[in-house]
């Protein structure tokens, strides 16, 4: 932090606040869906197993996007960047 010019300081917290504005939004998201998920559930009639089950597939399918998304940037960044 010590080595980092103002402009940069500046650039830095700018980016962890709207990270972190972000990271709000996302978890409110969250709940929304659960809530949703678990509405959809009782309104079928379905298991209460049934909601537990979509959310781990959720969660599993918000992470592998995640993982290849990240992926597939590091591997453009490394293509413009010359390296491999």
């Amino acid at each position: 932090m010590a080595a980092l010019t103002a402009d940069e300081m500046t650039g830095l917290v700018r980016f962890v606040n709207k990270a972190t504005g972000w990271l709000y939004v996302a978890l409110g998201a969250l709940l929304i869906a659960v809530k949703e998920t678990w509405e959809l559930v009782e309104f079928n009639e379905w298991p209460s197993w049934l909601f537990w089950a979509l959310i781990v597939l959720m969660a599993a399918a918000a992470a592998l996007n995640t993982t290849v998304r990240m992926v597939h940037t590091h591997r453009l960044v490394d293509q413009g960047s010359g390296r491999r």
